[in-house]
């Protein structure tokens, strides 16, 4: 599909690097845009305050439930942030 390449590593020829493409670079620019324009439609719609606490629950319930299949982000909400700012920068 075109959103991630797989190249050699230069450090270990063995190895392979995985990296997100200009395409899916801005297919993660589009979906944060699209979240971004959702999480604010409804903020207007339940209120900020309500809509804070909410997500707050859930991640509460998912770590006393301890999936621990589950990404980091949905526990710590800002953890994905650093590392798609910088896979979007390296693209650029």
């Amino acid at each position: 599909m075109g959103y991630v390449a797989r190249d050699i590593d230069e450090r270990d020829k063995r190895a392979k690097v995985i990296r997100l493409t200009l395409r899916g670079a801005q297919l993660v620019e589009d979906s944060l845009e699209v979240y971004d324009a959702v999480h604010a439609q409804y903020a207007l719609q339940v209120g900020t305050e309500s809509l804070d606490h909410l997500e707050a629950t859930l991640r509460d319930a998912v770590a006393q439930l301890a999936l621990d299949y589950l990404p980091e982000s949905w526990t710590e909400p800002e953890a994905h942030l650093p590392h798609i700012e910088k896979l979007i920068k390296i693209q650029q």
